[in-house]
């Protein structure tokens, strides 16, 4: 599913126009899917397959970038020793040092600079591994929010360079990248770092039908932050708005966040239905009946009695604040509850709060569940596990400057 959505937006022929097909695509030898721009094969394979590793050095590749898989890293999961996709980066390297392109980049999770058992943090590995092989490594830490990124996602990346002094230098974080104190030259320069971009700024141009034709559309566009931001996104867009695919809610849910919507405006904490749940004791619940909430309560119930009839014990929704950032989006939109209307956000919204253009096109199932997630990526898995577009440009910039850089000549 995820290389069906590449495919239809990063190559001129389009080799996985169908996802249900993509397992063909990947069965051709590794030499003919890099032919087509698409190679489904996983590095391991490439970094074994002599004609690959050939046919990569023939392409004179300028840089090498990958993110792997998080889970083993993460705070949020097991962290479990001897996760076997802890190792995934080591056959990147691998193809590093066999092709020894000028820039290497590697993205993860904070946790990936944590030590798990009596290793050494793979953060850190791999970044001695890159300087012995004669690359200047920049670790960086990174607010996907300092980009222009409507999320407060943080990231850790080494920038590695083989046009410069090797050896491993001193970490930056961007939220340091303040007038006073400027980032080393190959760190991504932000370029919100003390104004960042609100869901309210992101979203309100969207609402259940697609675009809004308020105050906010295309008339205003251009005065103000969030105006250009959206007309940003809005570019080369298609009409009806793609991937804004709405969850149909029973009544019973919707009742329960219209409750939450409420719990949240009055600044009073969620967190009281799950643990009333769980503790089986709906006086917890109390707090609430202070609220009036339109549409919940049937006739003679309290608020606190309507919030125990419609309890769950699912702990992770929660209501994007309008006027902040949102949070760091996972996979699932029903962990998080749209700042004014009682629904989940649709992969259009989420993919919004990552930045993406709503004219990049999703391809794939909305969900999956059970097994299936162990082969699936769904439309809300691409958006939860990418790196942010905009965040990516910077990276990008940040290699082409290290370029220029290296074209002037050096100072008398």
């Amino acid at each position: 599913m995820a290389a069906a959505t590449y495919s239809a937006n990063h190559t001129a022929t389009d080799p996985i126009s169908d996802w249900r097909t993509a397992g063909d695509h990947a069965a051709r030898p590794i030499i003919e899917q890099l032919d087509t721009g698409i190679c489904l094969a996983g590095v391991e394979e490439v970094v074994a397959d002599p004609d690959a590793v050939a046919w990569l050095a023939a392409a004179d590749i300028d840089a090498i970038v990958g993110g792997p898989p998080c889970q083993g890293f993460s705070m949020n999961g097991t962290r479990t020793d001897g996760d076997p996709r802890d190792t995934l980066v080591w056959p990147m390297l691998q193809l590093v040092e066999r092709l020894a392109p000028r820039f290497v980049v590697i993205e993860n999770v904070e946790g990936m600079a944590a030590a798990k058992g009596d290793g050494k943090a793979v953060f850190d590995a791999a970044g001695e591994h890159l300087a012995a092989l004669g690359y200047a490594v920049q670790p960086c830490t990174v607010d996907a929010a300092h980009y222009a990124v409507p999320q407060s996602r943080r990231r850790l990346l080494l920038i590695a360079d083989l046009g410069r002094p090797a050896g491993v230098r001193e970490p930056f974080d961007s939220g340091d990248a303040t007038g006073l104190l400027a980032p080393p030259d190959l760190f991504p320069v932000p370029t919100t770092p003390h104004r960042p971009i609100t869901v309210a700024e992101a979203l309100f141009d969207i609402d259940c039908d697609g675009y809004t034709t308020g105050p906010d559309d295309l008339g205003v566009y251009g005065s103000n932050v969030a105006g250009r931001w959206r007309a940003a996104r809005r570019a080369g867009r298609t009409d009806p708005l793609p991937n804004h695919e709405l969850t149909r809610h029973s009544p019973t849910v919707v009742q329960r966040y219209r409750l939450l919507l409420a719990v949240h405006a009055a600044g009073l904490d969620p967190r009281l239905i799950p643990a009333a749940a769980k503790a089986n004791d709906p006086s917890l619940l109390a707090p609430y009946d202070t609220l009036s909430v339109a549409g919940v309560c049937q006739p003679g119930e309290t608020v606190a009695e309507a919030a125990w009839r419609l309890r769950s014990r699912k702990r992770t929704q929660r209501v994007w604040d309008p006027d902040k950032p949102a949070p760091t989006l996972g996979t699932q939109s029903q962990d998080w509850i749209h700042p004014t209307a009682p629904r989940n956000p649709s992969p259009r919204e989420m993919a919004r709060l990552q930045s993406f253009p709503d004219g990049y096109l999703l391809r794939g199932k909305v969900h999956t569940g059970g097994l299936k997630r162990r082969v699936e990526t769904p439309t809300l898995t691409q958006v939860g596990n990418a790196v942010p577009p905009l965040l990516g440009e910077a990276i990008g910039k940040c290699l082409a400057a290290a370029v220029t850089a290296a074209c002037l000549p050096l100072a008398a």
